[in-house]
This record gives C-alpha cells, structure tokens and sequence, in this order.
C-alpha cells in the first residue's frame, strides 16, 4: 500500500465535503477540521472514509471563524499535502443578513484562518 497523501479538509460535513471525503479517502490519511457542535456528523464521516480504505483519519475540533489561536498553529504543525477548504460562513444566508452579521467571524472563516493553513502549508 502506497504512502498516500496527507490532506487537510475544512468544512467536511457539507454536501459537497461528504463527496470529497468519498473522493480523497482511499490510500490517504485525511483531516478533517470541524467545529464542536457538527461532531456526531464527523465522527460518522471518519468512520466512512476508513472502510473507503483511508490510512487515518484524524479529527480535529476547531471552529474556523475564532479568532487564529494556538490550536490553529497546532493543526498547521503537521506537513498535509493538500488543502481543501469548503468552510463558509455565508453559505445558508442571503446577502442582506450579512451586513449586520459579526464581520470578524465571516472574515475569520472565510479568508483570514484559511490564509493562515495555505501559507504554512507553503512555507514547509
């Protein structure tokens, strides 16, 4: 059995996430980044993924629209191989709701952590 790649996947309970996790899962050790209230959802998704044939898979709780911490520096410690990043706040809302909504969270999720993951990943 070939090595596989390591691939980091956020937003991983989405439908298209569940679709991806089917794609990537054989022969690869997956990530899947989630926030603490979808954990039921992953916990099945892991499951999944190793009777696919995955190599590991590694669960890691952490909600993309907080604030960079030090458990963001722990996930990006790792060496992935690929990133694949579905997370978005905006997703389930229409763009009149966004304006009063907490800008932080949107930016947090939506460029600012990812930002983040993508130039670790580059910088190793």
């Amino acid at each position: 059995m070939s090595k596989g790649m390591n691939i980091l996947i956020a937003g991983c309970t989405s439908t298209i996430g569940r679709s991806i996790i089917k794609e990537f899962a054989p022969n690869n050790s997956l990530f899947l980044i989630s926030r603490k209230s979808a954990k039921d959802d992953v916990l099945k998704l892991k499951e999944n993924a190793l009777l696919l044939g995955s190599n590991s898979v590694t669960l890691i709780e952490y909600d993309l629209g907080d604030s960079p911490n030090s458990h963001l520096n722990e996930i990006v410690k790792n060496n992935y191989d690929l990133f694949i990043n579905l997370a978005s706040s905006t997703s389930k809302i229409n763009d009149e709701d966004i304006f009063p909504l907490n800008h932080q969270y949107h930016t947090n999720i939506d460029l600012a952590n990812p930002l983040i993951i993508v130039n670790n990943i580059l910088e190793k």
